[in-house]
């Protein structure tokens, strides 16, 4: 097997360390840039001058982990090779070029994963069966958070030097940590509203947002509030479903689901799962050889990362605007105007 990554910073590493786990003596060529992406690699990797040098040695696979402001361009080129794809979230840094994108990948018939990780995580995977099988009975809201600050996601660096600082490589929060936009999807269904404020309210010296609040209104059942910032200490990251029957509760930092289900119970279960962060990086990249094996889909598809896509894009219009931005029709129909 031959895989080629587009990028070897910090999610691109953790790939490369899980694929190698998981596939011993797979093949590994990379365009690699400066700085942590040129950093030394536990795995032997063939280094490669451009993305097209990799894409014609016809991998197996392309990883694309790149600042999210290169997304598109790279993605383009490895869906025009005819390559399978991993493409780190969020899709790109902003709407155009998303729905070519997606019909180019549809029209080969060709298999993208885009890396929402969280969808692999053991405490939300156990809450939403808990949803589906009705244990708080009808969903009627949603409320995801999560912060950090930003100067200790990597410590020893710079962190006005990051991506996230920068909206030109597609940096802020919203986008950033648009994981909890896919999880108020994945949970609540799709969306027909979008309303948001945010702004650049801490003491960081960033070119973007480093606090949202979002509000989306589902088409079909109930409201979603979504919390992203650069600013907490301590990290905190929660999930909060309210049911006519109850509450169920996800802190995702320790693995923790608390289900109230009043109908049965008058006190919360908890359930405490044995976990490390990797474990759903390393589910992911499972996901995505057994979809090239034909044994699995993506746990989230291109089609499904624009859709995410559009609903960060419309917050920040919305955020910009003050006013509702609709996206009930299909994303061959949406402009971000």
């Amino acid at each position: 097997m031959k895989v080629l990554f587009d990028g070897l910073g910090s999610i691109g590493r953790r790939h490369l360390h899980n694929l190698a786990g998981l596939r011993p003596g797979v093949e590994v060529l990379a365009c690699r840039r400066r700085g942590r992406d040129s950093a030394p690699l536990e795995y032997p990797v063939r280094a490669v001058p451009s993305l097209a040098d990799g894409l014609a040695e016809q991998p197996d696979l392309a990883v694309i982990a790149t600042p999210t402001a290169l997304h598109l361009d790279a993605a383009r080129a490895v869906i025009e090779a005819g390559v399978p794809l991993l493409l780190e979230k969020p899709v790109t840094d902003g709407w155009a070029g998303v729905v070519e994108l997606v019909g180019a990948a549809e029209q080969r018939n060709l298999p993208v994963a885009v890396g929402f990780n969280l969808r692999f995580h053991e405490a939300l995977q156990q809450a939403r069966q808990r949803l589906l099988d009705g244990a708080v009975g009808r969903v009627v809201s949603l409320r995801a958070s999560v912060g950090q600050y930003l100067p200790e996601w990597h410590p020893g660096e710079d962190y006005r030097e990051n991506y996230s600082a920068k909206r030109a490589m597609g940096g802020g929060a919203i986008l950033d940590l648009v994981h909890e936009i896919d999880l108020a999807r994945w949970f609540l269904g799709p969306v027909a509203s979008v309303q948001a404020m945010a702004g650049q309210l801490g003491d960081l010296q960033l070119d973007t947002e480093d606090l949202a609040e979002i509000l989306l209104g589902h088409r079909e059942r109930g409201l979603s509030s979504v919390h992203v910032d650069y600013l907490r200490r301590p990290a905190r990251r929660t999930l909060e479903v309210l049911g006519t029957e109850g509450t169920l509760e996800v802190d995702l930092l320790t693995a923790t689901l608390r289900v109230f289900e009043a109908r049965r119970n008058t006190s919360w279960e908890t359930t405490l799962e044995p976990w490390e962060r990797n474990d759903m990086y390393r589910a992911l990249m499972r996901n995505v050889l057994e979809v090239l094996e034909g044994r699995a889909a993506p746990g989230v598809g291109l089609r499904e990362g624009a859709e995410v896509q559009r609903l960060a894009v419309a917050a920040r219009r919305a955020a910009i605007s003050g006013r509702a931005v609709d996206v009930t029709g299909p994303i061959e129909e949406w402009r971000d105007e």
